[in-house]
């Protein structure tokens, strides 16, 4: 299949040494429109033309992982082609295969990249961590999704395209960037700002008039979302987005009292497919183990009445088999290849985890008000393929106990201020077919200022965040992983049988889940409660280092 205009237009650009801030919708291209350029070249072009390697950046390991599985079927079919390889790997804190990054294809977490760019790789010791500076430096870099790194990636992500632009071509892509934000990133970088017309969309959409186009209507919810609104709006497939793990949880649990019926990923017959697939020992075999788990849950949910509904709950705190497992059910039973499901009705409750990475459909949407991104995101899991039509209900946040609206995780002043502004444009759609250029209108209002006061805070603070990343890039100095990448919240947790006694076993080789330390400090503060209720003789404890004598 050829390439869309606009592709075409992205693949000129890069191909004459320009680089390119891209601003697509959701499913119309814009992982092709990033490599097409790459792989032409590097099949085509004599050397040096355009860098031989890619570095693809991606702010979730899903992302990265899904990526890497398509492109590297691909990879056979140009390898058969071309009689030559493309090597594809990737490199995330879950999957670090590529710890030098010398794949000619690599998809990685923005993690990686930025802390390989800075010279304070999380993959290599400091003695080698020039390595992934040259790797860096002269490799074809992609960021994708660049609405969803953390405020400080994206203005280390800025200030270092500034510096490596001089050398190599990039792109720097979103579904939702604000205008302001198109434009000035795009001034700032010396980059050429692409965005895709409303009219163009549409030729997508419908596949130049052969298919006819998919619809959502929207409907502000002034109520907040309960299992009841789900039932009585689903269908074949429903998704429901909630804001924190733990009312996606008790949403979970509220359908599973209404009748709704598990989907058995505890069964003891995928134990030894979650075993085999924490030691899987490349790619390929981890691929097939995940085939073969998805059509073990398949069978165990064969035996089941035809019109049983399923429920799934899918958040972040899920061990990685599991949750590898539970993704790849729903690239099946909810992707694009209506003929292959063979569950008839499904429900899928999740968290942020369902906004990027996952190439599934629904009949009808839930969520929670969420900052304006993030809800055309999570509208992108509904009606997302050609001739669908779907319903995205939003729903108002619980009141917290002093009487404002919870918007966690978006806590921040800014963020909720983007929250408000997002729904009091969703209100005003009440039931209105939406399509991008409307999507793209809200994104403007909602987030157009709070990203010009990024832009400018990051004009003032330029020298700071330089002095810092040359103390990455001469120096060495870890702690601006910190400042320039990512501020960590959150707590590793470890869940294990304790010892009896005294052990040499260290608990840190088990997978642990991460928590936001507030969460974390709720928890504790009410395991303390309950043990004083109950009288117990102690709940939380210290290990302790025993000395042989």
């Amino acid at each position: 299949m050829g390439l869309y205009p606009y592709q075409e237009r992205v693949k000129t650009l890069l191909h004459a040494g320009r680089s390119v801030v891209l601003q697509a919708p959701t499913g119309s291209g814009k992982t092709r429109a990033a490599l097409a350029p790459f792989v032409e070249a590097f099949f085509d072009f004599p050397p040096g033309a355009f860098p031989r390697q890619c570095l693809y950046t991606v702010p979730m390991r899903v992302l990265a992982s899904q990526f890497e599985y398509e492109y590297r079927r691909l990879a056979e079919s140009y390898e058969r082609r071309f009689d030559r390889r493309l090597d594809v790997r990737i490199q995330t804190g879950e999957r670090p295969e590529d710890p030098e990054l010398l794949g000619d294809l690599v998809f990685a977490t923005l993690d990686q990249v930025l802390s390989s760019a800075l010279g304070v790789p999380y993959s290599l010791s400091e003695g080698r961590a020039n390595v992934n500076v040259g790797a860096a430096l002269g490799s074809y870099l992609v960021f994708d999704e660049f609405h969803l790194f953390p405020p400080q990636a994206m203005q280390t992500t800025l200030q270092l395209l500034r510096l490596f632009g001089r050398v190599s071509p990039f792109i720097l892509m979103t579904a939702t960037f604000s205008q302001p934000m198109l434009e000035e990133i795009a001034g700032l970088l010396g980059a050429e700002p692409v965005l895709v017309a409303p009219e163009e969309v549409a030729q997508i959409e419908t596949h130049w008039g052969q298919r006819s186009r998919k619809s959502r209507r929207f409907f502000w919810q002034d109520k907040t979302l309960e299992a009841e609104d789900v039932l009585q709006a689903h269908d074949r497939r429903s998704v429901a987005v909630c804001n924190t793990v733990e009312r996606a949880l008790a949403l979970y649990q509220a359908l599973v009292e209404r009748g709704c019926r598990p989907v058995p990923v505890d069964d003891p017959a995928l134990v030894p497919r979650y075993d085999a697939l924490r030691a899987a020992p490349s790619p390929d075999r981890h691929r097939r183990l995940l085939d073969e788990a998805v059509q073990t849950l398949r069978e165990l949910m064969g035996d089941a009445p035809e019109e049983t509904p399923w429920v799934m709950l899918l958040h972040s705190r899920f061990e990685r088999p599991h949750r590898q497992v539970k993704e790849a059910f729903l690239r099946a039973e909810c992707g694009p290849q209506r003929d292959n499901w063979t569950v008839s009705r499904l429900i899928v409750v999740a968290t942020q985890v369902v906004e990027v990475g996952l190439d599934i459909t629904s009949q009808a949407l839930h969520t929670e008000l969420a900052p304006a991104a993030s809800i055309v995101q999570r509208a992108g899991r509904c009606a997302r393929y050609p001739g669908e039509e779907g319903r995205v209900f939003v729903y108002e946040v619980p009141i917290r106990d002093d009487g404002r609206p919870d918007y966690a995780p978006y806590l921040s002043r800014e963020e909720e201020t983007i929250c408000e502004r997002t729904r009091a444009c969703i209100r005003g759609w009440d039931g209105e077919v939406v399509g991008f250029a409307q999507e793209q209108a809200l994104v403007d209002q909602a987030h157009g200022e709070a990203d010009r006061a990024l832009l400018q805070a990051m004009r003032e603070d330029e020298g700071r965040l330089w002095d810092l990343i040359q103390d990455g890039l001469i120096w060495g100095q870890a702690y601006v992983r910190r400042e320039l990448i990512r501020r960590m919240d959150s707590r590793t947790v470890i869940v294990y049988d304790a010892p009896d006694g005294p052990t040499e076993e260290s608990p840190f080789r088990y997978e642990g889940f991460s928590l936001w330390h507030g969460t974390l400090r709720g928890a504790v503060r009410a395991l303390l409660e309950q043990a004083g209720a109950l009288d117990l003789p102690w709940a939380l404890r210290y290990p302790m280092v025993v000395r042989e004598e």
